[in-house]
């Protein structure tokens, strides 16, 4: 299968042609071969359609600044307040600019626009310096972009930015799925730091364990329900109330909880459910929105957020 940054550089290369025909083209190609079946984006009915709508037809601006995976930190103060954000120790536009003697012992680098471009750093005195300048200055060209996976919109205009974050105990990550501002679904993701022994189980609303999988190993038993679950179905619908689809994942550390990240295309809508039945179950939460399309000439972003949808 094709590496995923290969994907991405592919895309840039056609950058100036991408227009919604072919990126609708490329989605159903890409789709048939990692789903199982022709996606139908017309009138979508299950998970992984509508997330390929939703990155075809859905531009809310405020999407840029959630998905921003540092950004997002002011929106997580704003409506929640800052201590649900994971500290930042510092940012820069420049990999060159980082300077590794002051950062602490522990601490976790990342770039904003793309997922998985994370260094963790349990021990600097261990750390390769320069190898870790080096990668973070690929991640940082701009074919690197997740827009140029396959078009997750709300990456386009972002810029990159390098951040170190404080280092967290490891945690379950908690996955609530969010659609029309109310929780729908939770993916508990076990052993995260280790791709072999990473495990994924999903849940109903009243914390019953799913009969499905997508693309992923279920635990064995299934994982306890977080301490915080009630205050984190709270702060996921306050953060993901404009919004008619966002997954807001969290972290428990040191009996807190941090916010993670909001995602707006999970999975980038290319994960196979087993049963096929669930991809569209899950699907029937979602209620898709007018189409939005902001990337036109005349659009105003100030005017629209006087006046959003």
């Amino acid at each position: 299968m094709q590496n995923m940054n290969d994907i991405k550089k592919e895309h840039y290369d056609i950058r100036e042609t991408l227009n919604t025909k072919t990126k609708i083209r490329i989605i159903s190609e890409i789709f048939q071969k990692n789903v199982g079946y022709v996606p139908d984006l017309r009138n979508p009915r299950s998970f992984n359609e509508k997330i390929q709508w939703l990155k075809l037809y859905y531009q809310d601006p405020r999407i840029t600044q959630c998905a921003d995976k540092y950004a997002v930190k002011d929106y997580i103060a704003k409506t929640i307040g800052e201590e649900y954000a994971v500290p930042t120790i510092a940012s820069w536009d420049d990999p060159d600019q980082i300077d590794f003697d002051n950062l602490p012992e522990r601490y976790v680098l990342k770039v904003n626009w793309s997922s998985g471009y994370n260094i963790v750093v349990p021990d600097r005195s261990r750390l390769d310096v320069e190898k870790a300048r080096a990668q973070i200055r690929s991640w940082m060209m701009p074919y690197h972009n997740s827009y140029y996976h396959l078009f997750n919109w709300g990456f386009r205009h972002m810029k990159p930015v390098v951040y170190a974050e404080e280092y967290l105990e490891e945690s379950n990550d908690y996955k609530f799925h969010i659609c029309d501002g109310r929780f729908q679904y939770l993916l508990i993701v076990m052993d995260r730091g280790s791709e072999e022994n990473a495990t994924f189980t999903w849940f109903d609303k009243e914390f019953n364990a799913l009969p499905f999988s997508r693309c992923d190993r279920p635990a064995d038993s299934p994982p306890k329900k977080p301490l915080h679950y009630e205050k984190m179905i709270e702060l996921a619908e306050k953060l993901a109330e404009p919004f008619p689809f966002v997954r807001v994942d969290f972290y428990e550390s040191e009996g807190r909880i941090y916010v993670g990240e909001m995602t707006f295309y999970s999975g980038s809508g290319l994960k196979r459910f087993k049963p096929v039945e669930w991809d569209y179950r899950l699907g029937e939460a979602i209620h898709l929105p007018e189409k939005l399309i902001t990337d036109k000439e005349g659009f105003s972003i100030l005017r629209w957020f006087k006046h959003p949808h």
